[in-house]
């Protein structure tokens, strides 16, 4: 290949290529309902454009740049396409060619539990990280945006006792520790006047919350494998522990956004803030609480030291217990369990005359948490999370049986742990 050739193909074909690329990993990169849009569209535009380099090559007979058009133009296209589908998972995933029979009849002989349509109200223990986050909001923001987090004891547990680390977050109802594309978090739960509520993505506003009018958003996670669950959204900024942060400066809904991310080493946590005022009140409170929370684990990092650390109600001595809150396709699962070992549970679900699977790969990328656990039978941990089922239609019941199933980490084969039958609706959506 001339020098000339050289130059044409890094212009024409190389340099496109990088940018297509790059836009597809901030498309794969981004997280929640919303992704970047601008990206995907220049995404959607290199293969067409190297598809026409090609052919303009093809007609020119430089058949050096022709080949290597034609090579970047498929890779990019086959790179948007798997972007694609698995960005837009939320709408592919929604069944088509999974319908039930439209006169689909209650099983008989069957009992049906009816799923409550509200969980029970129940006087909540004080959570010191949502007081905290309270506290800090009834404080007028100040101008100045820039603070210095020290997490010092998240990192002495990170770096010397990451299992210990892991194993109290899945022991703990605080939290809800999963995988997603490949990785490991632990996302915050909040407590309602219904017990410990994980809501869809881990985002808690002052709607689930009583602590004035004052409007806010937040979520807080921990990259239990070093990959912050931001990925590229919301120009998130990254620092060591103990540099100052500088958030930057987004608005959106009228609200101060942000998002901040320390990183330790093997792991990472962060704080997304929505609120009023540039000072980042939530994120600062959030940290400290976080940090304060830690100090007796990371003063004696051994698992026979988490009943004296675990919120009240984290572990009880009772039966498996498993319920249902929602309608319409849109359901809590409540689940109190103990696999006995450590591991994953999710859920399966199957229409009960027909057999059929409920949205089986939702249901399960829902669902699939990693459980506490104890080698005493007589004690459970709390599992709950938020899903839907597509198939059917609102107020047209039908027998759905639900089952836990289980995930061992030593290798073995999975198995169930528990079944249950419910009288369901499938969603609107």
């Amino acid at each position: 290949m001339t020098s000339d050739s050289g130059s044409k193909s890094i212009f024409l074909i190389w340099i496109p290529s990088l940018i297509g690329v790059i836009c597809l990993i901030t498309v794969w990169n981004s997280r929640g309902p919303d992704f970047y849009q601008s990206p995907l569209l220049i995404a959607a535009f290199i293969p067409g454009y190297l598809l026409i380099i090609t052919l303009v090559m093809l007609i020119r007979k430089q058949w050096a740049l022709l080949r290597s058009a034609f090579l970047m133009a498929v890779v990019t296209g086959c790179g948007f396409i798997a972007v694609i589908l698995y960005s837009l998972d939320e709408a592919i995933s929604t069944p088509t060619g999974n319908k039930l029979p439209s006169r689909l009849s209650l099983p008989e002989g069957i009992t049906l539990e009816n799923p409550d349509p509200k969980p029970a109200s129940t006087t909540p223990a004080s959570d010191a990280f949502q007081t905290a986050i309270s506290t800090a909001l009834r404080t007028p923001a100040s101008e100045s945006a820039s603070f210095t987090a020290d997490v010092s004891n998240f990192q002495f547990l990170a770096q010397n006792h990451p299992d210990v680390l892991i194993d109290y977050l899945c022991a703990s109802p605080d939290w809800r520790v999963f995988s997603e594309r490949g990785s490991r978090y632990a996302t915050r739960r909040w407590k309602t006047d219904s017990g410990w509520h994980y809501v869809r993505h881990g985002y808690y506003s002052n709607h689930d919350i009583s602590h004035g009018s004052e409007a806010f958003k937040t979520r807080f996670t921990i990259g239990l494998d070093g990959v912050p669950w931001v990925g590229n959204l919301g120009g998130a900024t990254k620092v060591k522990n103990r540099e100052t942060i500088h958030p930057g400066s987004h608005i959106k809904d009228a609200l101060n956004e942000s998002h901040s991310v320390i990183e330790v080493g093997p792991m990472t946590i962060e704080c997304y803030e929505q609120s009023r005022g540039k000072e980042r009140r939530i994120t600062k409170a959030s940290f400290a609480v976080f940090e304060s929370e830690l100090q007796p684990l990371a003063a004696s990092p051994h698992r026979d030291t988490f009943p004296d650390l675990l919120p009240p109600g984290a572990i009880l001595e009772s039966e498996p217990v498993f319920k249902l809150h929602g309608t319409k396709g849109t359901y809590r699962s409540k689940i109190r369990i103990n696999p006995g070992a450590p591991g994953t549970i999710y859920l399966k679900a199957f229409e009960i005359t027909t057999g059929k699977p409920l949205s089986k790969r939702k249901l399960k990328t829902r669902t699939t948490e990693r459980s506490g656990w104890s080698s005493d039978p007589s004690q459970t941990f709390l599992s709950n999370t938020t899903f839907t089922i597509f198939e059917g239609h609102p107020n047209q019941p039908y027998g759905a049986r639900f089952e836990i199933w289980f995930l061992p980490d030593s290798g073995q084969p999975e198995r169930k742990l528990l079944e249950k039958h419910f009288k369901i609706e499938g969603s609107t959506q």
